[in-house]
């Protein structure tokens, strides 16, 4: 298994979006618009890939009060 991280809007965050609209919106039904609500560039992005798969993601964020693990995901299936 393979860790990228991005703070970038880049294809490792490309990929973190997948999982997380596959996970959030299509199995647990939450709103497109209430999942991704524009606080994705102030996050870092991790992606965990296995064989070149994209099949976890996590995001963090720093505030006055810590770090926070947000958006933790994973797809039900990992691929061959």
């Amino acid at each position: 298994m393979d860790v990228k991280e991005t703070d970038q809007l880049d294809k490792t965050y490309n990929n973190a979006r997948l999982i997380r609209r596959h996970v959030f919106v299509a199995e647990q039904g939450i709103d497109e618009h209430d999942e991704f609500d524009g606080t994705d560039s102030q996050a870092v992005h991790f992606v965990a890939y296995v064989n070149s798969k994209p099949v976890a993601t996590a995001r963090t964020t720093v505030t006055d009060e810590g770090v926070h693990i947000q958006r933790v995901a994973t797809e039900k299936k990992v691929p061959a």
